[in-house]
């Protein structure tokens, strides 16, 4: 929901495998295609999260592959839908979760399935970075954005629940 108690929701059309968005903020209820197969063989996009920015703007991420998955982003910011890879290396992206900052910002993290590593992304810096949060294997992550901008994180580690923060 964003700022207004408009619904927002990312889904997978199971038939074609586009990525769909379902919003209700301009009254009626609005369906987008955010991102369609166009190749021959049929892509798969997987494990879909949203957020909304505090100007009502929805962001995705999510898994885009076939053979290879990948994690991808979409945001419409300026009134259409803009498409960006943000890591490509192994199978990168599942179960991601994204959470926005107060700037708009967006915040990802996703599992490796290829190395079973836990990453976490930003295009805080202008340009997606991927950093690596642990390498053990990783589970049910979840991240969330506070009101001073401090980034807290959750995953099962192994046989642990683990947080992890950058406030000070």
């Amino acid at each position: 929901m964003d700022n207004a108690d408009n619904i927002h929701i990312s889904y997978l059309e199971y038939s074609t495998q586009d990525l769909m968005y379902l919003g209700n903020a301009s009254g009626d209820w609005a369906l987008d295609r955010v991102d369609i197969d166009s190749s021959t063989t049929l892509s798969q996009r997987h494990h879909t999260s949203i957020g909304v920015d505090a100007a009502g703007s929805p962001h995705i991420a999510y898994v885009h592959g076939s053979a290879d998955f990948d994690l991808e982003y979409a945001s419409k910011v300026s009134g259409s839908w803009n498409t960006v890879r943000v890591n490509n290396d192994g199978d990168a992206g599942f179960y991601c979760d994204l959470a926005l900052d107060s700037n708009g910002f967006a915040h990802v993290v996703y599992r490796n399935w290829t190395s079973d590593e836990l990453m976490y992304a930003s295009n805080e810096s202008g340009a997606w970075i991927s950093d690596l949060i642990s390498n053990a294997s990783t589970a049910e992550m979840s991240i969330a954005v506070d009101s001073a901008d401090n980034i807290h994180m959750t995953f099962v580690n192994d046989t642990q629940a683990m947080y992890i923060t950058n406030r000070d």
